[in-house]
């Protein structure tokens, strides 16, 4: 994103990772301290999936448009995010595939999906991304990678 011209700040929950904001829980008090007071077009992040939720209603507070990275089964309305799973944007399921944990131990075989919460949107809607249309748009998503 800095290539493209982007200012970027980072934050990550684990302390070991080069980041502006190293071990900060971006659910705490701390963050919520730190991120008010600064102007973001957009908050991009792979929450742990257990704090997916809070994590979700704290970056709403600090951006108009927030891009998660999740899995298509986090579009059912539990108990601890039926309030956010119904905030409008978008949800792009990619095929599924099997991801390795951080620590490449485990994988976990559902389908991974982005998921944008954006206030200027009317609904939520859902497109499906093919292995093949992932592949043939590889150039342009590296922006992401």
């Amino acid at each position: 994103l800095e290539a493209h011209g982007f200012a970027v700040i980072t934050a990550d929950l684990d302390p070991q990772w080069d980041t502006h904001y190293p071990g900060l829980d971006v659910t705490s008090p701390k963050a919520g301290a730190i991120f008010s007071e600064m102007t973001f077009d957009a908050v991009i992040t792979n929450p742990p999936f257990a704090i997916a939720p809070d994590v979700v209603r704290a970056t709403l507070k600090w951006a108009p448009l927030v891009a998660h990275l999740l899995f298509v089964n986090w579009l059912e309305p539990t108990d601890n995010r039926a309030d956010v799973v119904q905030i409008p944007g978008a949800a792009y399921v990619m095929q599924r595939c099997n991801l390795t944990d951080f620590s490449g131990q485990g994988g976990d075989p559902r389908a991974p999906m982005w998921r944008i919460f954006d206030r200027a949107a009317l609904r939520v809607e859902v497109d499906f991304i093919t292995k093949h249309e992932l592949q043939r748009h590889a150039g342009q998503m590296a922006l992401f990678g």
